[in-house]
């Protein structure tokens, strides 16, 4: 909903007008799936779950190789590194966040390992009262 504390402005301009712009029916239902998980994560003890925040999502083979953690808004990733790190992090127990991610030059393996034991997550900022309104209807 609002600019992740460690977005430059270009990021921002560019995560807006794609909600906004480009792709504001996809942006509405993924808010709205990553709120009913978060809302649900945070209120049922031991339901991790996971969000993940990729770039502009690409068909190339997988890289290996990602940016993972605060990262910037644009930029892309393919598809296999995207579903490597949704395994990697689906196999350690207790993982529960928002994850941002893109294409960049840290080993997969190791970056996910980096981001869990910094506890990296980058729901930081957002507001969980807010979520808990909106999916009360649900």
């Amino acid at each position: 909903r609002d600019r992740a504390a460690w977005w430059d402005d270009e990021s921002w301009d560019m995560a807006w007008k794609f909600n906004e712009e480009i792709a504001p029916t996809y942006y509405k239902a993924k808010l709205a799936a990553d709120e009913a998980l978060t809302v649900l994560g945070e209120q049922k003890k031991g339901f991790g779950y996971i969000v993940l925040r990729p770039g502009g999502l690409t068909d190339d083979k997988e890289v290996g190789k990602i940016s993972f953690g605060k990262t910037k808004a644009r930029g892309s990733v393919t598809r296999g590194d995207v579903a490597e790190v949704a395994v990697r992090l689906l196999e350690k127990e207790g993982v529960s966040g928002w994850f941002d991610l893109l294409g960049g030059e840290e080993e997969t393996g190791a970056a996910v390992e980096r981001v869990l034991k910094e506890g990296f997550n980058s729901v930081e900022g957002e507001d969980l009262e807010v979520m808990k309104k909106d999916v009360a209807p649900l």
